[in-house]
């Protein structure tokens, strides 16, 4: 995250507005990860992750995000895996840390970049509560 955050101040609220959900978020990824268990390691695959965030209502809109932007942010979180080289690690699923990482990189291109917030937190806060809380 600190790679993404870089103001401390603000990377210090987005923690605790991910303790906040983190209940909510930790279930909704063993759910996920149950249903598309790739190997011994609970994990979540492209397509299941893409179907996962289709259902979150206009989320993916085709203009604030798209499919195109789930595929980069899919590649984005994973890219570190890989410098990892840690065969436990699948390489093309997401495992539960990438899971969280993913939705602040959505916040960034749905809110941030299209000026529908102005802060982390308030971009996090609104995918949390407009799209994800009514799903999960």
């Amino acid at each position: 995250m600190q790679y993404l955050i870089k103001d401390e101040g603000q990377r210090a609220s987005v923690k605790s507005l991910l303790g906040n959900h983190y209940k909510m978020l930790r279930d909704a990824y063993k759910l996920t990860s149950g249903q598309d268990a790739n190997g011994n390691s609970m994990n979540i695959g492209r397509n299941a992750f893409a179907q996962l965030m289709q259902s979150c209502g206009d989320l993916v809109d085709g203009k604030t995000l798209n499919m195109a932007d789930l595929g980069i942010a899919y590649i984005a979180v994973k890219a570190a895996d890989m410098k990892k080289g840690n065969k436990l690690i699948p390489a093309d699923s997401i495992i539960r840390y990438n899971f969280l990482e993913i939705f602040i990189r959505l916040a960034d291109q749905k809110f941030l970049k299209s000026g529908l917030a102005t802060t982390w937190y308030d971009a996090i806060e609104q995918l949390m509560e407009k799209y994800l809380k009514p799903v999960f």
